[in-house]
């Protein structure tokens, strides 16, 4: 494993074991923080621990504090992380994983009552009948938050898989500060992270420019790059091409990205797995088949409750 990340390895190990432990019941931030600071820097010893191995994270006055159903609840979750993980891989699996039990909930907790339709878009986009409309705002607002949260994933997963959080921030430029620091060659390396090629208006390229010219002047041992996660040189764009100083030797993106920060060549294979891998026992059906069988249980429920009503007299309820 690359030193750099192995800088910092007993924080990443015991954050990861917290927020395992976190998801359990009854298990706040004391319970989960004494769990983890008991494994220490092992988090293969955390994998492997049994029912004794957990019984015996003790208070002060000898008693246990974890009850058997947490400690049932814990080794079941730990079960699903892959035998022989390391950390790296582990922070992959887990936010993965946890990421897709959110969007999972966030389909299967839509009804008509939290759907924002906007009965204009609907009458301009001609969607004439309930299963158009449902479907459309269905997948409007999936993808939304699909997108939004991802952006959020994707920025820790960069991080727990090679680098670090950035410790310099410019007062005045919300939004526009670098995310994460990673140290090669004795360069700190201070990244702003995008999703994609395509996520800069000229005014962030701009305000880019001016946080890596203060951050160079600052720190002379430092550098300031854009990051983007997917994607290829082919597909930036010229907003952020045309507009970045020396685009070419301060942008690195899709896998030049994820072999700089995690120290390995072609890492992006091992998010392919690892991601894949973290969906077993989530789904039984595709998360296209999810969003397919909402939409046909609210049109259901249109038919159910709106019966007799013209289209229009169903879109006026919301405006």
């Amino acid at each position: 494993m690359d030193e750099n990340i192995i800088e910092g390895e007993q924080q990443s190990t015991e954050e990861l074991v917290m927020r395992i432990c976190k998801s359990v019941r009854g298990i706040g931030n004391a319970t989960a923080g004494a769990i983890a600071n008991d494994f220490g820097d092992n988090f293969q010893s955390f994998l492997k621990s049994d029912i004794p191995r957990l019984q015996k994270i003790s208070k002060s006055t000898g008693k246990s504090i974890l009850n058997n159903e947490q400690i049932t609840e814990i080794i079941a979750l730990k079960s699903s992380f892959p035998k022989g993980i390391s950390l790296q891989e582990g922070w992959v699996f887990y936010l993965g994983r946890e990421f897709l039990k959110d969007q999972v909930q966030m389909v299967t907790s839509l009804n008509l009552d939290n759907l924002d339709i906007n009965p204009l878009l609907a009458k301009a986009l001609n969607l004439d009948t309930p299963r158009k409309i449902i479907a459309f705002n269905i997948y409007q607002t999936v993808t939304r938050s699909v997108v939004t949260s991802w952006g959020d994933v994707v920025q820790e997963i960069a991080k727990f898989t090679g680098c670090k959080d950035n410790d310099y921030i410019i007062e005045g430029k919300t939004g526009m500060n670098f995310d994460l620091v990673k140290n090669v060659n004795k360069i700190d390396h201070y990244i702003q992270i995008k999703s994609g090629p395509n996520t800069m208006n000229v005014g962030m390229v701009t305000s880019l420019n001016e946080v890596i010219e203060r951050l160079e002047k600052v720190k002379p041992n430092a550098k300031g790059m854009l990051g983007m996660t997917y994607g290829t040189r082919k597909r930036i764009s010229a907003q952020i091409l045309g507009n970045l100083k020396g685009a070419d030797k301060r942008m690195m993106v899709g896998r030049e990205l994820w072999d700089f920060i995690s120290g390995k060549k072609d890492f992006h294979k091992e998010l392919f797995r690892l991601l894949d891998i973290s969906s077993t026992g989530i789904l039984n059906k595709s998360f296209i088949e999810l969003i397919e069988g909402k939409i046909t249980e609210l049109e259901k429920y249109w038919t159910a409750n709106y019966s007799g009503k013209s289209i229009d007299e169903v879109l006026e309820k919301h405006i």
